[in-house]
């Protein structure tokens, strides 16, 4: 509830207490953590939560190749951003956000 009323801090902050109690693929259906270290800046961590997730067992996940794309783009890396963008289509051949940014990319 916290991360949809927008207090990111408080979202990490929860997760972070709960985390070693939680099933290992919990983010596979709650992307809430993720993205509120994604709004808060911790690109770091981020990328290590999606690491973990697409390296460990669930490869074809396409909302997280947008996080990570929508990151990079704002990093100004705009070729990996359209790497992530385009393997979100991959596995996702009909996500109308993958298809705008890369549009957008264009």
């Amino acid at each position: 509830a916290s991360y949809h009323l927008g207090d990111y801090a408080t979202t990490t902050s929860l997760y972070e207490q709960v985390a070693p109690q939680l099933p290992a693929n919990i983010l596979w259906y709650q992307l809430e953590p993720i993205e509120a270290y994604a709004k808060q800046g911790d690109t770091k961590r981020v990328f290590a939560m999606t690491d973990a997730i697409l390296n460990g067992g669930n490869r074809a996940y396409s909302e997280l190749y947008m996080i990570r794309g929508e990151i990079y783009e704002e990093q100004g890396n705009i070729e990996a951003a359209r790497a992530q963008y385009q393997l979100a289509l991959m596995y996702k051949p009909n996500m109308e956000s993958a298809q705008s940014a890369l549009e957008r990319l264009n």
